[in-house]
């Protein structure tokens, strides 16, 4: 065809990475056979990448925000945002190189959480993913990476959490409680560490005692307080026979239990998904969540597979603190792992359903 443009499509015959889909393909270099061509001068214009239409609808949006969170010598725990609606599943892949995946996991759709375990000690693995439905696959996420901690042994601790509650005096009255667990530099529960701190907000006193096998030990007030109350506890010390206390690794040092707050009071400047209190716990635990603008909110609980056991909230609420009762009577024992969705935050906390 003389002086005229032609659409032309192009199909991809060969690629560095076989493995790649061809959407994720960004660049394209283009072959003309010798002697094929007049003198004529050839232009290409509005170059654009299509799928091909197989009449089944689009393949899904890709997931972003990957995070890769090293929990112990064996298991590192991933979460990610969902950005597609209508997708059927995720497929997570692993590697050890950055270069080389291999897929080690496909989970249910609306998953934002994941732990993968029985992982070496001491080791870099990377990691991303991609949604998947009847029409394809989307690109990929984010890589994240993470390293297991040492299989050796520990040599010191830190407070893995502060959880904060009240626990009912009769008459109206409450106790105030706190939750502490300890972790070791190996990740694993510390039992047999001597925990001091110090409640203040309604209550204001100091307590100790000291952790059992799951690493937790809980604290109740001697006062007691009626009506709307705040509870605070901060930890001001740890002990241990045989392990130094590192408090510079303390993923918690205070806490203010959400359960506890007077819900009248203002506005939380930012979302916030807040521990749940008791932890381990059986069959009921009770967490809340934080937002500061009234927002489509989506809160689930996942089990180590990344499968969606319940969804607790799936709607808008407004502005303000949100308490959640959560009951597992029909879960088997494990670690499960709840979610918040509200506007671009999201959150995944753990818990443990211990029978």
């Amino acid at each position: 065809v003389q002086n005229a443009w032609e659409r032309l499509a192009f199909d991809l015959l060969d690629q560095p990475d076989p493995g790649t889909p061809g959407s994720a393909v960004n660049d394209l270099v283009l072959f003309f056979a010798p002697n094929t061509s007049t003198g004529d001068l050839y232009y290409f214009d509005n170059l654009d990448s299509y799928q091909v239409d197989t009449g089944g609808g689009t393949a899904p949006e890709a997931p972003s925000g990957l995070a890769a969170t090293a929990v112990s010598s064996s298991t590192i725990d991933l979460s990610w945002t969902d950005n597609s609606m209508d997708e059927d599943g995720f497929k997570i892949e692993r590697s050890t190189d950055g270069a080389n995946f291999s897929e080690v996991a496909q989970i249910s759709a609306n998953t934002t959480a994941y732990s993968d375990a029985g992982l070496a000690a001491s080791t870099t693995y990377h990691y991303r993913l991609r949604a998947f439905n009847g029409s394809g696959s989307s690109a990929y996420s984010n890589t994240a990476s993470a390293t297991s901690s040492g299989g050796g042994t520990p040599t010191t601790m830190y407070v893995a959490s502060v959880t904060t509650g009240t626990q009912g005096a009769g008459k109206g009255s409450k106790y105030g409680t706190t939750t502490v667990t300890i972790h070791d530099d190996q990740g694993g529960l510390v039992q047999g560490a001597t925990v001091t701190g110090t409640f203040s907000g309604s209550y204001n006193e100091t307590a100790s005692g000291t952790t059992g096998a799951d690493g937790a030990v809980t604290l109740v007030t001697q006062a007691t307080q009626k009506g709307g109350v705040t509870v605070n506890f901060c930890v001001d010390g740890v002990m241990h026979a045989s392990l130094s206390y590192d408090v510079a690794s303390n993923v918690q040092t205070c806490s203010t239990d959400p359960a506890g707050k007077r819900f009248d009071e203002a506005v939380p400047s930012t979302f916030a998904l807040y521990p749940n209190y008791p932890n381990p716990f059986n069959p009921e635990t009770r967490f809340a969540f934080a937002l500061p603008e009234g927002s489509l909110v989506r809160v689930s609980v996942f089990d180590v597979l990344g499968r969606e056991v319940q969804r607790l909230v799936d709607g808008y609420r407004p502005a303000g603190l949100h308490a959640i009762t959560f009951n597992a009577a029909d879960l088997p024992s494990g670690l499960y792992f709840y979610t918040l969705q509200a506007g671009d935050h999201n959150e995944t906390r753990r818990m443990t359903l211990l029978r």
